[in-house]
């Protein structure tokens, strides 16, 4: 009678992790290309909110004015923006989306911008919507008199 051995011989284990590698080579960047595109559009879809939040402001407002400070959106009865958005600096550093959002409101209230700028690597693009409640593509960032520059996108 001969015994037979059982499991794996050393080479069929070194083909199965090369052939995990070669997948894991091949889907993580296509893992991280989706999530980047995921954060963008979520990031597009909250400057809208934020652009409508802004207008929606203004046309309660006697004399029609721009919020100066992401605060006074959050904290209006009943709240043009929900509390995630609020940060006493007018900046939200937290992150969302993979993003930073930095508000920048004119002293005299007719003018504003709204930068979303990636974390690191959680997304390629800045994106900024100003009083123009066009959402624009951005290198150039933005100052309290709008977004400097930049291509418009349509979603």
């Amino acid at each position: 009678m001969t015994k037979k051995n059982s499991g794996f011989t050393l080479l069929e284990i070194m083909i199965v992790v090369a052939v995990i590698g070669v997948l894991a080579a091949i889907a993580i960047p296509n893992l991280m290309r989706a999530r980047n595109n995921a954060h963008e559009a979520a990031v597009k879809s909250d400057l809208k909110t934020f652009s409508a939040a802004s207008e929606s402001f203004r046309s309660a407002s006697n004399p029609p004015l721009y919020a100066r400070t992401v605060t006074v959106l959050t904290r209006a009865n009943p709240p043009y923006l929900d509390a995630s958005w609020n940060n006493a600096r007018s900046t939200f550093r937290g992150g969302k989306h993979g993003y930073t959002f930095t508000y920048l409101g004119s002293r005299l209230g007719a003018t504003y911008s709204m930068l979303a700028r990636p974390i690191r690597n959680q997304g390629t693009n800045l994106y900024c919507v100003d009083q123009t409640g066009v959402i624009v593509q951005n290198s150039a960032g933005a100052g309290s008199a709008g977004c400097l520059g930049g291509t418009p996108i349509s979603g």
